[in-house]
């Protein structure tokens, strides 16, 4: 039953605050899937487990989260060549359990971070396709084009719109075609941020209920908001499935604990803290 709800590809939604995968989610996952080639040596979320565990070379994106085996402290080694990764974002933004000094614990965002990046550079990943959340990262080597998730830059400070204490932020449509949505945002920091957030991204018909719920790591594993230094631009892409009847996007970052659970006041700076909405054609 643990395994079942805290690891499963089919994780219980209500015990781990999840929305239910939207049909345009779902063809996203299936489009991951499709891309992986027979032979390939593939790091995948626990979601894809099913449909890729007839192949020989299948390993496990949690462990490289936590850089080690489930129940011991030994790596987790993953034999190279890598030729893909596949990144979830709700891997990213689940607490991760781990078993360390003799007992069961929960492991920071941040130390979760540094283990991916470790990995990443060590197999000189970098992303090539992302949708709904999920994206596939492979060898620079390789001929896929890569197509950056997450870019940290130091720019001019912005009038973006307080979206938490330090933190302003902007955001535009870089396609919204179809059924398709790519949103491009930029988060500028006025000052060193000492807090860990997660992205809570809306879309809204008509009358402004909710068509479908996201909830992201702004940064995708790669630099956590906790480590975002003052005068630094990071600029976080996302390509998104449109639900039929949206007509407004709606972002706000909301703070969770430093192993990403959500925090017991989340009404703190409410009064100064606003959405940002971004408006579909």
């Amino acid at each position: 039953v643990y395994a079942s709800i805290t690891m499963g590809p089919r994780a219980r939604a209500d015990v781990l605050n999840e929305s239910p995968l939207s049909t345009g989610e779902r063809a996203s996952l299936a489009q991951a899937i499709k891309r992986v080639s027979n032979g390939s040596s593939v790091v995948s979320s626990n979601r894809l487990l099913p449909y890729l565990a007839h192949r020989q070379k299948l390993y496990l994106a949690r462990y490289v989260f936590a850089g080690q085996q489930q129940l011991s402290a030994l790596p987790y080694v993953v034999p190279k060549p890598v030729d893909i990764l596949i990144l979830d974002q709700r891997d990213l933004v689940r607490p991760l359990r781990i078993w360390r000094n003799g007992q069961s614990e929960l492991m920071t965002y941040q130390e979760r971070s540094l283990h991916l990046q470790k990995f990443m550079a060590e197999n000189n990943l970098v992303p090539t396709w992302s949708s709904d959340g999920v994206a596939i990262f492979r060898p620079a080597s390789t001929s896929a084009v890569p197509a950056p998730l997450v870019t940290v830059t130091h720019a001019e400070p912005s009038d973006g719109v307080l979206l938490a204490p330090g933190i302003r932020g902007t955001a535009e449509l870089a396609d919204a075609t179809g059924e398709t949505i790519a949103l491009r945002v930029r988060w500028f920091v006025e000052t060193t941020i000492n807090n860990l957030y997660f992205l809570d991204l809306r879309e809204l018909d008509r009358q402004g209920k909710t068509t479908a719920t996201h909830r992201f790591s702004p940064d995708w594993g790669i630099a956590p908001t906790n480590t975002w230094q003052a005068g630094s631009t990071i600029q976080s892409t996302f390509q998104l499935s449109r639900t039929p009847k949206a007509v407004t996007l709606s972002l706000e970052l909301l703070a969770v604990t430093d192993t990403g659970l959500p925090l017991q006041d989340t009404n703190e700076h409410a009064s100064t803290m606003r959405r940002l909405t971004v408006a579909l054609p």
